[in-house]
């Protein structure tokens, strides 16, 4: 079957990258999940809010080994979400608004944004 698809020959085929910095963004969605080595970590996806780059989509984890928690701590108390001694509800994560730190890596030869923290949307 031949797909026809005008200007194809075009577009990319990778995504550019975002320009490192703070970008206004809106948690889609969270998944558990389970490395290679048998670590647990969260998979979350978000949605840049707003400004040049509305809609792009980020991803990122949070490692849910002791050691890394800190991280996962930081994106709760930045979406403003109820916690206690024995956790949270991921659910209620959805739809929270946060500010996300994007830069950028070089991963098998190929550039891609990594979101390092999170902050309080103002």
């Amino acid at each position: 079957m031949r797909v026809n698809v005008e200007g194809f020959d075009q577009i990319k085929s990778s995504m550019e990258v975002l320009p490192v910095g703070q970008y206004p963004v809106i948690i889609k969605t969270c998944e558990e999940g389970t490395s290679s080595e048998g670590s647990k970590y969260l998979a979350w996806t978000g949605m840049v809010a707003e400004g040049q780059h509305q809609g792009r989509t980020l991803y990122w984890n949070t490692s849910l080994k002791p050691a890394a928690l800190f991280k996962l701590k930081q994106l709760v108390e930045s979406a403003g979400v109820d916690f206690d001694a024995n956790g949270f509800d991921t659910e209620s994560m959805i739809g929270s608004r946060i500010s996300a730190t994007v830069s950028i890596k070089t991963y098998q030869g190929n550039e891609k944004n990594e979101v390092t923290g999170f902050l309080p949307q103002d």
